[in-house]
């Protein structure tokens, strides 16, 4: 049997936290109020979020005419 070596296990654990990293990502930008995974159920304020996202762009357009 070969063994494995640091490189593999570099490369392994690499694309597993890329791997999870990007399910995140996904996660956070989908607009889903209810996530469940395995034994995981995250329910979010999806309202909230809205509104944060709309004064963000309200405030950052009226910062932009200012100039």
């Amino acid at each position: 049997m070969t063994e494995l070596t640091e490189t593999f296990w570099v490369a392994f654990v690499g694309t597993i936290i890329g791997f999870l990293g990007l399910s995140l990502k996904m996660a956070l930008k989908s607009k889903c109020d209810s996530i469940e995974c395995l034994c995981l159920k995250i329910h979010r304020n999806i309202e909230a979020e809205l509104d944060e996202e709309k004064y963000e762009i309200e405030h950052q357009l009226s910062n932009e005419t200012k100039m």
